[in-house]
């Protein structure tokens, strides 16, 4: 009976005995044990991060001179920094720099703790100082318990979170420490190496989890720069580094020439192959094709042959040994030795659903809604006009019944082309090649280098065409024969970029607009679109709609549901189920606006308003606005409240970050609040019990 073999397991940390005996030292390994210019290497998940971690370690270990330091958190550990996170200070700046220097510190108590073994350690003229840090440094068992630790003796050493980053290098005595693991280096004639992976474990994409990650980095880099003999390299999932690059411009900049792009192609992905058939066939053959020709049948042998597989792939080697394991476990259950393409066609359909769920996983947080614009590709023929996958995300782009943060990212696209575009981002659509007749696919988010055009041919990436049901029969193997994975720019960065860069012309074009009435109509539609973007969670239907009073005054209308505590608020504190927010393309407002609004405040449009303006400042004026108010509010009970359209422009600042979405809504009601309490002199109720009730 043939049993089924195993080309090993997807997850290095159970697939040692495999790497053990049949690693493939790929370029992007030469480089690192080659060379000390790379501190970071970045790649996208199952591009082999952990299997290098793991060799890199064992290379390291090898040698007599060098201590190893490893850092792998579990999910447990990064989950367990997040309440303490926020006794930090909660924003992203105090988080980071508070523990960069806590990092930094445990980085340096782990080397010290591995240098005080060596014999020479008592001889250097610090020791002295290290050890009287090191009992209480060994009084926790894992190295994420040592840093809850020392922010606790942080926290209990200063109680203001902002005060707290100046009091950590007393607390701990950094700059002490330093100087004495210097010397002990110097004196113990010996060398460090940090590796630093599984940053992803319990990372959520938000101040706190980037932050972290941030502070981790700058630690690992700081060792590096600071500690002659100790190299740190530290690996960082593709989406991640670019959450930590959008978030914190000088990390990219700083280390721009210190990154490393993981990249396989398909003589690396062959031999990486074939190092692992020949250890469960227990082949002979050197050179690699001879090997996978020698477990392959049919017209899966030779280049054509493997490049069939690699096209159900992402050119990744999970994907790869997901594929062939599945494979060969079929081709054993028909007592076959070798494959056949219909055994990867069996396993091809749950790589491909991995594969499309991995997508959606990966870049949602990214590019929010993409779970809702892959489905509608599905059960069609892979390739497709630029007109008609626009035509396919027209019409759900135009819904508005999503949840806020995809109805956030929706309102941000101008048009179903932009969309299309962040489908190319993330390497689900392809683009044909005029030139060469080629599908050119995008696995690390680069933005397109040409704007699409009318006639665009696009084609959805073959790993998905199971998933979705596609039918391959249009598609010819020339077509399709080439994808290239451009790592020279990651897949995540495209589309904070492209939500930045739509921010960025809805800022530019206020600017554009001519105050009074020439410019009038634009101002209306800059309201607008603004308003469907800060406000995707809490309003829908937002449309432009006449008042009555003639073409040149209109309103921005949204239907209120309820949906966010603010919007929540503004129904039931004031009845207004139909929200006004009334465009005024000048800066000052008059007494008769104020009595128009009332005269709108009425039945579903409940008792309160908002005007937009282009005055430079959002305060009422004591001499008009303030008294026009007050009496609007003690004579009708109504409230009128004053935004600027500079101010909508600094909200807009703050939703740049998808994790941002809500900014908007949490502004308006702290402005609420300034109303009631300062301008209207009322109590107000906390707001705790205020939402609760």
């Amino acid at each position: 009976m043939i049993k089924a073999l195993s080309l090993g397991d997807v997850r290095a940390e159970q697939d040692q005995a495999m790497l053990n005996v049949a690693f493939y030292e790929s370029p992007d390994y030469r480089t690192l044990i080659e060379s000390d210019a790379k501190a970071l290497v970045v790649g996208r998940r199952g591009t082999g991060k952990s299997a290098l971690f793991w060799k890199l370690a064992q290379y390291y270990g090898s040698d007599d001179k060098t201590d190893v330091i490893k850092v792998a958190p579990d999910e447990h550990d990064t989950l367990a920094l997040r309440p303490l996170a926020d006794e930090l200070g909660g924003s992203f700046t105090l988080i980071r720099a508070t523990l960069r220097l806590i990092f930094r510190y445990a980085l340096m108590m782990e080397l010290a703790n591995a240098l005080s073994t060596r014999f020479k350690f008592q001889k250097s003229s610090y020791a002295g100082l290290l050890q009287e840090h090191l009992p209480e440094w060994r009084s926790k068992s894992t190295f994420f318990g040592r840093v809850r630790m020392c922010i606790q003796r942080v926290m209990a050493a200063e109680s203001n979170p902002a005060a707290r980053v100046g009091a950590v290098t007393e607390v701990l005595q950094i700059s002490q420490v330093e100087e004495a693991l210097k010397d002990a280096l110097r004196t113990t004639n010996r060398h460090g190496i940090v590796l630093i992976d599984r940053t992803d474990e319990g990372y959520e994409p938000d101040e706190k989890g980037i932050g972290i990650v941030d502070g981790l980095a700058q630690a690992s880099i700081d060792i590096r720069d600071r500690l002659p003999g100790v190299r740190s390299i530290l690996f960082l999932r593709d989406n991640i580094y670019r959450a930590v690059e959008q978030r914190d411009q000088d990390f990219s900049r700083n280390l721009e020439q210190a990154v490393l792009r993981l990249h396989w192609d398909e003589t690396a992905l062959l031999n990486l192959a074939a190092n692992r058939l020949r250890i469960a066939f227990h082949l002979k053959a050197e050179k690699s094709m001879r090997v996978w020709d020698s477990v392959t049948q049919g017209e899966l042998q030779g280049d054509q042959g493997f490049q069939f597989c690699l096209r159900l792939t992402l050119y990744r080697p999970r994907d790869l040994l997901l594929l062939l394991n599945e494979a060969f476990r079929h081709a054993a259950s028909e007592q076959r030795p070798a494959i056949l393409p219909t055994d990867i066609d069996m396993s091809a359909r749950s790589i491909s659903e991995s594969r499309l769920s991995d997508l959606v996983k990966e870049y949602s947080n990214q590019l929010p809604g993409l779970g809702r614009l892959v489905p509608l590709f599905a059960h069609r023929d892979p390739a497709i006009s630029l007109e008609d996958a626009s035509g396919l995300i027209e019409g759900p782009l135009a819904e508005d019944s999503y949840e806020p943060i995809v109805q956030q990212q929706f309102a941000l696209f101008n048009d179903p082309v932009e969309a299309v575009r962040g489908l190319y981002s993330v390497g689900f659509l392809g683009v044909r090649d005029r030139t060469s007749g080629n599908y050119v696919f995008c696995h690390d988010g680069r933005k397109p280098d040409k704007d699409l055009l009318i006639g665009e041919s696009l084609m959805v990436h073959p790993c998905y065409w199971m998933a979705l049901n596609l039918n391959r029969s249009h598609a010819s193997e020339s077509e399709i024969s080439e994808i290239y994975d451009e790592y020279d720019v990651s897949v995540a960065s495209e589309t904070p970029s492209q939500r930045a860069k739509s921010i960025g012309q809805l800022e530019a074009a206020l600017r554009e607009i001519e105050e009074g009435e020439a410019g009038w109509s634009q101002f209306e539609q800059w309201c607008l679109k603004v308003i469907r973007v800060l406000f995707a969670a809490g309003l829908r239907n937002i449309q432009l709609n006449s008042n009555g009073g003639g073409l040149q005054r209109r309103d921005v209308i949204g239907t209120n549901h309820g949906a966010t505590p603010f919007w929540r608020r503004v129904l039931e504190e004031y009845d207004s189920r139909q929200v006004m927010f009334e465009c005024k393309n000048f800066r000052e407002l008059k007494r008769e606006q104020y009595w128009q609004m009332n005269s709108y405040l009425c039945q579903d449009y409940g008792r309160i308003g908002f005007f937009i303006t282009r005055d430079d400042d959002i305060n009422l004026r004591n001499d008009r606005e303030l008294g026009w108010a007050r009496e609007l509010k003690h004579q009708h009970g109504k409230v009128v409240v004053k935004l600027t359209a500079d101010y909508l422009v600094r909200l807009l600042g703050k939703v740049r970050s998808p994790s941002k979405h809500d900014a908007a809504d949490d502004a308006l009601d702290s402005l609420l609040d300034t109303y009631v309490r300062n301008y209207y002199g009322e109590l107000v109720i906390p707001r705790k019990k205020r939402r609760s009730q």
